[in-house]
């Protein structure tokens, strides 16, 4: 059912999947590889490793930056802090993004 309403991965051929597990890459992928296209995932053990903890809210901006028009990037990790403490990092991004809207409208 999942398959059906995603579709093979050969029809989505710049996305990229990322897990999160303590499961042996192999594994992930014989599980998986009906979804991802090619060789277009990672595995991380840590989520403080992957794309989505490194640059928050822009992580699909940064890969396309990287990846596909090869310029560098710094990261933005999130900090491995508590709840209250991470939303009011994260409150520095929405400020910024309803501003931008706001400027925009």
């Amino acid at each position: 059912m999942m398959l059906k309403g995603w579709g093979s991965g050969g029809k989505r051929n710049l996305e990229q999947t990322a897990f999160i597990s303590f499961q042996e890459e192999g594994e992930i992928y014989r599980a998986w590889k009906s979804f991802i296209h090619s060789h277009h995932y990672e595995v991380h053990r840590d989520f403080y490793d992957s794309w989505i903890a490194k640059h928050p809210r822009r992580t699909g901006e940064a890969y396309w930056a990287q990846y596909l028009e090869a310029k560098f990037i710094d990261s933005n990790p999130i900090p491995s802090v508590d709840f209250p403490e991470l939303w009011n990092w994260y409150s520095r991004f929405k400020q910024a993004e309803d501003q931008a809207q706001s400027e925009t409208e």
